[in-house]
């Protein structure tokens, strides 16, 4: 009896690591999640893989591919900013599987944000709008343009994902976007003025009981959010921004916050649609699955 092939997607991401048994009509088939440990990312990857694929023997798994939250060029790592990622992650990905009888297969690695825009702009509500501009928004911040085609808008040097890096001026301080609107930097804000270390969806939470702090901190990071998308927007007219990551995928009130101020303030001109994801965390594992499928078209 021959085995329907499926695919490995990975989604690693500065706060939650996750994994899905991909089908070919692209159906998650088997999902897992688990906290990232930057400095243990092989063993998160054999949890990951032997939690998705424990005890189902039917699956034949015929490729692999991982977003990663790093900056990727052709295929190869070139940074590790977030995560550490060596050959010997790429190694255990392939061990395991093989001894989970799957031999021979070879892991691909892209850029996570990379994977989530794919993902949108082949199952998203706004699929076949391109140019689509893709914005990552959770730990970190990071953008990417799908070109019309279906390709992501690469650079010279896999770098052209780095929203952010654009420098923001806040209390006359010239600073990242980064460091001040990410989830990372929405939870020290908060810490900085209350002592109190939260996430940034907590924080979002705390708003919403009336907290002015919270409130406060959120609608400087949103301000300063909507100011780098519309930045973008003006250099790369898309037809729709698609807002995903961690916090844009979690439909609350900070990510709203987003949302709201382009739907009042307008930009003097033809806005595009900007919206949240429908996909939620499922657009980078269904990128990924869509990485792995295409190289084995090419192959």
């Amino acid at each position: 009896m021959i085995r329907e092939p499926h695919v490995i997607a990975f989604d690693l991401g500065g706060t939650l690591s996750r994994i899905a048994v991909v089908s070919s009509n692209y159906e998650i088939i088997n999902r897992f999640e688990c906290p990232t440990r930057p400095l243990e990312m092989n063993l998160v990857l054999e949890e990951l893989i032997q939690n998705a694929l424990s005890g189902d023997s039917k699956i034949s798994i015929t490729g692999a591919a991982a977003g990663l939250p790093e900056f990727v060029n052709n295929g190869e790592v070139a940074s590790q900013m977030v995560i550490n990622w060596g050959d010997s992650c790429k190694e255990v990905v392939e061990r395991v599987l093989g001894e989970l009888n799957n031999p021979g297969v070879e892991l691909l690695v892209e850029s996570d944000v990379r994977c989530g825009a794919i993902g949108e702009s082949r199952f998203g509500a706004h699929a076949t709008k391109e140019p689509l501009l893709y914005v990552s928004w959770g730990t970190g911040v990071s953008s990417t343009l799908i070109l019309p085609g279906g390709e992501c808008l690469q650079g010279a040097n896999g770098a052209a994902i780095a929203l952010g890096e654009t420098q923001v001026e806040v209390n006359g301080v010239i600073t990242t976007l980064e460091k001040t609107a990410s989830g990372f930097g929405i939870s020290q804000a908060y810490k900085t003025l209350t002592t109190k270390e939260i996430t940034a969806l907590e924080i979002a939470e705390l708003s919403e009981k009336g907290d002015s702090i919270a409130l406060q901190v959120l609608d400087q990071a949103s301000s300063l959010m909507a100011k780098a998308i519309s930045d973008l927007i003006y250099v790369l007219d898309p037809q729709v921004v698609v807002i995903g990551g961690g916090i844009g995928a979690a439909k609350s009130k900070l990510a709203n916050m987003l949302l709201n101020k382009f739907n009042s303030n307008g930009m003097g001109r033809h806005l595009p649609c900007v919206v949240s994801t429908e996909l939620a965390n499922d657009a980078g594992l269904l990128g990924a699955a869509v990485v792995a499928f295409e190289s084995q078209k090419l192959s």
